[in-house]
């Protein structure tokens, strides 16, 4: 199978950062909690700015990953895991969360209780919303990655 070589290094390293900043989100706030520290709150908005940034590089690169597996016909079932909601009632997997990611026209992250995200968007004239733990994706995004390294080989 010849194949684009990602840097999955680089993808792992975004899945730590993500990881890393949800779960450390809870413990900033309450080391640096109004009103003694009331200059801190730009903490929140760099956040949730990274965790935005990082979750669109990491779909996109996700989404080429889980495509070139498709192309040529390798196992991709971690693409196909379960990692949250569409719509309330739909199954939302790590593919169509990535295609959620890619698409969404607004994001809500929920920190510091559960690490989650809210996405909401429209696919023709059709609204959606999809729900996710941020902890869940990464942990199927990693197993993906590692499915991806195990399974190349250039010709």
């Amino acid at each position: 199978m010849t194949k684009y070589l990602f840097d999955t290094t680089g993808i792992e390293k975004q899945c730590y950062h993500l990881a890393a900043m949800a779960i450390a989100s809870r413990q900033i706030r309450e080391e640096f909690s109004p009103p003694e520290d009331a200059e801190i709150h730009i903490f929140h908005a760099y956040e949730d700015q990274e965790i935005h940034q990082t979750l669109i590089s990491v779909a996109v690169q996700l989404r080429m990953i889980d495509d070139s597996l498709m192309q040529n016909s390798r196992t991709r079932e971690f693409a196909q895991t379960i990692v949250g909601r569409l719509n309330e009632t739909d199954i939302l997997s790590l593919r169509e969360a990535c295609n959620k990611i890619i698409h969404a026209r607004e994001i809500q992250i929920l920190l510091p209780a559960k690490p989650g995200i809210v996405l909401h968007g429209k696919k023709g004239s059709e609204s959606w919303k999809a729900e996710f733990d941020i902890l869940g994706f990464v942990r199927n995004a990693m197993k993906l990655v590692v499915c991806y390294d195990e399974d190349w080989d250039i010709q």
